[in-house]
């Protein structure tokens, strides 16, 4: 399972998303805020949502790798 964080740059037209294992996160009221503000995790910036939704998913594997501890 997996946290994301998904919104649209107010200054230029790029998606934002940012990938976070869930025990990660100090609260488990998970929020924007609270993934945003997190240390751990991996933002993806793109343009082009398939771009982005693709990025997202090679996330999820060096979330994996980093802070799950999976080769």
């Amino acid at each position: 399972m997996y946290v994301i964080s998904l919104s649209r740059g107010t200054m230029a037209d790029t998606y934002i998303a940012k990938v976070v294992a869930p025990e990660l996160l100090m609260n488990v009221d998970w929020s924007c805020e609270v993934v945003e503000y997190s240390p751990y995790g991996y933002y993806v910036l793109e343009r082009d949502l398939d771009k982005l939704f693709s990025e997202v998913i090679k996330r999820f594997e060096v979330v994996d790798r980093v802070y799950r501890g999976l080769s």
